[in-house]
């Protein structure tokens, strides 16, 4: 199911990330994980993707997402930084992470 988004939805009783966004969507196939996002009253696109039958994930697919939800954040961090030391502070982080993801789409 694809759930459209942004930021990460937080699991308060695992103590975990339940769903992080990436480009704004979120690819949920675990039926528990879609449970809870539908007690939270968040619908999906409706579309079962065949949760029980998708072969295990690309590491290196993976890799990259979790590098655009990094650089994700880093921007959005970035824009609402205010001082002149948080801005050069996260100019950084932002050029980093943008490093990493390059590096992560470049091994798939």
């Amino acid at each position: 199911m694809i759930i459209t988004g942004t930021g990460v939805i937080w699991d308060a009783e695992n103590d975990r990330p339940l769903i992080t966004f990436v480009d704004g969507k979120a690819d949920v196939t675990d039926k528990a994980t879609i449970a809870k996002l539908k007690t939270l009253g968040l619908a999906g696109d409706g579309i079962d993707n065949g949760a029980d039958e998708q072969a295990a994930p690309n590491p290196a697919q993976l890799a990259v997402n979790e590098a655009k939800a990094a650089y994700n954040n880093a921007v959005m961090t970035l824009g609402r930084s205010k001082s002149p030391d948080a801005r050069a502070k996260w100019t950084a982080k932002v050029a980093e992470a943008k490093a990493a993801l390059e590096a992560a789409q470049a091994k798939v």
